[in-house]
């Protein structure tokens, strides 16, 4: 059963960051590859307004360095969020595995 309302999980989505899949998502439509480990995450519907609350991570298939996951600063609109991919040496990385959840209210 799923919790639908105030305080929700709005959308979410998980995909690989190399080939651009979606693996599986809930109100994502798709996820444009914007290079150097640069994501889109659309949204459909959009939110409301773009003050909705965000969480990601990502990871690499192999044993390489953490795969970190931030929101690229002034690039966030109600219709989708960019979010970029680092090591933790702020290289970028392109994640094998991707997460994006996030909270707020949708349009209807």
């Amino acid at each position: 059963m799923a919790y639908l309302g105030t305080g929700s999980v709005a959308a979410w989505a998980n995909w690989d960051g190399v080939s651009d899949s979606i693996r599986d998502s809930h109100r994502v439509s798709s996820i444009t590859d914007q290079g150097n480990a640069v994501y889109d995450v659309n949204f459909s519907p959009s939110f409301g307004n773009d003050d909705f609350a965000w969480s990601g991570s990502g990871a690499r298939a192999s044993n390489d360095s953490n795969c970190l996951c931030g929101e690229k600063n002034g690039s966030r609109t109600s219709s989708r969020i960019r979010l970029r991919f680092f090591d933790n040496s702020a290289d970028a990385r392109e994640p094998n595995f991707c997460h994006c959840i996030t909270a707020g209210d949708m349009a209807t």
